[in-house]
């Protein structure tokens, strides 16, 4: 269980800093499918991990950075 925990909290970690590394070097935008899937997928991983290991004070965090990459996923969507 140790080492899948590891998986999910730094595999998390490592795609939500791709998106956000990708950001800045102008390959993704803010909008863009990949960006937003990223964010939701690190978050979530995230989410998980700190609900297993009962980190309620992170949970709000993950949760609503989960929720806002698939909300503006949809909200670019929509524009398209």
């Amino acid at each position: 269980m140790n080492w899948t925990l590891n998986l999910l909290s730094y595999g998390g970690m490592v795609v939500l800093v791709l998106a956000f590394v990708m950001n800045q070097l102008n390959r993704w935008s803010t909008a863009s499918l990949m960006y937003c899937v990223f964010n939701a997928f690190g978050a979530g991983c995230l989410l998980l991990y700190v609900i297993i290991k009962e980190e309620w004070a992170l949970v709000p965090m993950e949760l609503l950075w989960m929720l806002a990459s698939i909300w503006g996923y949809f909200r670019n969507k929509r524009s398209v």
